[in-house]
């Protein structure tokens, strides 16, 4: 008797044949649906369940070879595409159904056999051809992720025709694709199971699918994870770069999306992953407030001091304290904020952030930053209102200005002019300003406005280049290829001021195309719009960017903003009052403790599980490993355990009511070593005066019984085995 005797042959062959039917449909409208009309979508799930009934059966039969799946595939994909010609190209029923119809029909028999065709081929394949199913669980992988390919990158308004009725209704779209996630998982797990018995396969499925039921759980308590955040690539038109923030650090920072704490600006080299477009924050702009520049700078943080090789954050208090040290808990002035005047209007926004940052951005120049209430926890990090002094002199106007804040000591003006000794730069600086008109000779703006210029015509925008091994990274790009990216850029612009007696810095954080905003309130900030920029102080205004714009760039440009998605999150954020009541209500004081009980025993529910598996997973491998370390009288009845456990995890049982000797004998032809190892029990158990089997016997016997399940059990289903930690429960 085999092994496959023990259980009903027509209930695990149609059994296992109607779900992998349903799932080769499932998977097949998932394909088709975008491509094609209903009529086709039908079409193809039909022959798609129907083909995989057809190859598994043939398989089952055994009368085929491998290559006989392959032709018969090809023959009907063949088929499909002459009918298709027959009724579309040659106009043949055009007549008589009219175009629309033949076109449908066309694609009905194009889709149809065609699906009839793969689907007789890779299901023979995977039943007769066990390797085969690593393909065919792959292919579903990426059919079912190429639906849904469009929502990556944070972008939850994609794919359209999922996400516009659900945001149409108010709700939001990732429920819906964590659903998907968990019919996904259920379809692969239909085309990996082959269960003998009808309850247990839908154990395995409905196993699978409580395990999506909790991860969709956990992820609505927990958030989605964040975007992942590029780090070098940056945007074209300003030349910007990802990695070239050290608040948003690079890929060598961490993993990707996740908080970011660099205090050094470091020359790094390029990386493809800076290239992704995902959101990490949306602003609202409160006011009307367009740029003199065009460009919205969002400073986040400042460089002054030189270090021997670059420059770095200065620690000492009353230095470039005009930067936002923390996220705040509490309305919190920034001190060294620039008076509002006539260069500089009062601009309010609000910042939410999509991933993690190490202190907060805003518009420049932050005069005070308060705490905002998150109006979509699973959405949103970190919600916070900023109060900006935000530049609205045009640069024309800041002509004949003097450089500097007046206030400063003569240390501080000293390490805004601090530089490389290398005479080179003061050199090339002298020459650059050689350049200006007589009528702007020695105005320090118009200087400062000249270099800028001047690198931008000269230099070549690249994360390509970084120069991070060089002893002096911007002085061999300035004085060698002067190819590189907005770090080489901003260091060799401020080292160059700074040759020539302008006080400068090195600014950090996002730049982004005023005309992104196509006339809204709201901002979309994205990965690849991270920046440095060179900052100069100008009296009476403060710190001002003057940053350098390459005309000349080697890099593909970055993907435009989705306006769409940046519409839809600036709706999320937007609601009439985001501030935090200083004394909240007796009812939301109560639902939040009713929300953080309710979470509390949720994840204590999810621990319990989870140390229950773990505590059976450790029952089970002691009873493996109990046969290896006892011997004596023990050993008959550990060993006859042992052997049962194994038999257990394949699903190899004993009946109720049946005894040790009964099941032996049902199973001798397959497992004759059970039978060794139930005579040694019983003879122990009765006291039956023929000699005990040795330990080294009884090993023998355990080691074979593991050998003849090899023989019948594939090794995926083996390690399905070992996985499940349980399985020693079901021994009797």
């Amino acid at each position: 008797m085999s092994v496959s005797d023990t259980f009903s042959a027509p209930a695990k062959a149609w059994t296992s044949l109607m779900l992998r039917s349903a799932g080769y449909a499932a998977i097949t409208v998932a394909f088709v649906w975008p491509l094609a009309a209903a009529a086709a979508v039908l079409a193809s799930a039909i022959s798609a369940a129907l083909g995989s009934v057809a190859g598994g059966m043939l398989a089952e039969r055994g009368r085929l070879r491998w290559y006989a799946y392959l032709l018969g595939g090809f023959l009907l994909v063949a088929a499909g595409s002459v009918l298709d010609w027959l009724v579309v190209d040659r106009g043949f029923l055009m007549a008589s159904l009219g175009p629309e119809a033949a076109l449908e029909l066309g694609d009905a028999l194009l889709f149809g056999l065609g699906i009839a065709g793969f689907s007789v081929a890779l299901s023979g394949l995977s039943v007769s051809r066990p390797w085969v199913r690593v393909v065919e669980v792959a292919l579903a992988a990426i059919v079912l992720a190429q639906l849904v390919s469009a929502h990556r990158n944070g972008s939850i308004n994609r794919p359209l025709e999922l996400a516009d009725p659900l945001i149409a209704s108010g709700q939001d779209p990732m429920a819906v694709f964590l659903i998907l996630g968990a019919v996904a998982v259920g379809l692969v797990v239909m085309l990996l199971v082959r269960e003998a018995s009808v309850w247990r396969l839908l154990l395995h499925v409905g196993f699978a699918v409580v395990l999506m039921l909790l991860v969709m759980w956990l992820t609505q308590e927990v958030g989605m994870p964040p975007p992942p955040e590029g780090g070098g690539a940056g945007m074209g038109l300003r030349g910007g770069s990802g990695g070239d923030d050290p608040e948003e650090g690079s890929p060598q920072d961490g993993a990707a999306g996740g908080q970011r704490n660099n205090d050094e600006l470091e020359f790094r080299e390029h990386d493809e992953s800076s290239m992704n477009p995902a959101p990490v924050a949306i602003m609202l702009l409160h006011d009307d407030y367009s740029s003199p520049s065009g460009v919205y700078y969002l400073r986040q943080g400042a460089f002054s001091r030189y270090n021997g090789r670059r420059l770095v954050r200065v620690i000492e208090r009353g230095v470039d304290d005009d930067i936002a040290t923390g996220f705040p808990t509490r309305r919190t002035p920034v001190v060294g904020a620039p008076a509002l005047n006539e260069d500089r209007v009062r601009l309010e926004t609000t910042v939410a952030l999509l991933a993690e940052h190490s202190r907060p951005f805003a518009m420049e120049s932050v005069l005070e930053l308060s705490p905002a209430r998150n109006p979509s926890p699973e959405r949103f990090r970190r919600v916070y209102k900023v109060v900006s002094a935000a530049l609205e002199a045009d640069y024309g106007d800041l002509l004949g200005r003097d450089v500097g804040d007046p206030g400063w000591t003569d240390a501080e003006r000293a390490l805004y002019l601090e530089g490389p000794d290398d005479e080179r730069y003061a050199t090339l600086g002298a020459e650059v300003l050689g350049e200006l008109p007589p009528h702007l000779a020695g105005d320090r703006v118009a200087e400062a406005i000249m270099i800028t210029h001047w690198l931008g015509q000269v230099g070549r925008y690249t994360t390509r280049v970084g120069h991070g091994d060089a002893e002096d990274p911007t002085a061999e790009f300035l004085f060698g290829d002067r190819t590189g990216y907005c770090v080489h850029f901003a260091h060799a612009a401020t080292f160059l001021m700074r040759s020539q007696g302008i006080p400068a810095r090195v600014a950090t954080g996002y730049a982004v195309e005023e005309a992104s905003r196509n006339g809204g309130s709201a901002l979309m900030i994205t990965g690849q719009a991270s920046h440095a920029w060179p900052e100069v102080f100008v009296v009476g205004t403060g710190w001002v960017p003057f940053d350098v714009s390459p005309q000349t760039i080697l890099d593909q440009g970055g993907q435009p903003p989705d306006t769409d998605l940046q519409r839809l999150l600036g709706q999320l954020l937007r609601e009439e009052d985001l501030s935090i009541p200083d004394e909240p209500s007796t009812l939301r004081e109560a639902l939040l403790d009713a929300r953080d009980v309710g979470a509390f025993l949720a994840s204590s529910a999810a621990w319990l599980l989870f140390t229950a598996l773990c505590l059976l997973g450790l029952v089970k491998l002691w009873r493996g490993l109990a046969p290896r370390v006892h011997h004596g009288d023990a050993s008959c009845r550990i060993h006859y355990r042992s052997a049962l456990d194994r038999l257990s995890e394949v699903g190899v049982v004993r009946e109720r009511g049946e005894s040790r000797e009964a099941f032996a004998n049902r199973l001798r032809s397959t497992y004759p070593s059970l039978g060794l190892l139930t005579e040694a029990l019983e003879a122990r158990a009765y006291g039956s005066r023929r000699p005990r089997p040795t330990d080294e016997e009884l090993t023998r016997a355990g080691d074979g019984l593991v050998t003849e399940r090899r023989s019948h059990f594939g090794w995926h289903r083996r390690a399905l085995a070992v996985l499940t930690p349980w399985s020693w429960l079901r021994s009797r």
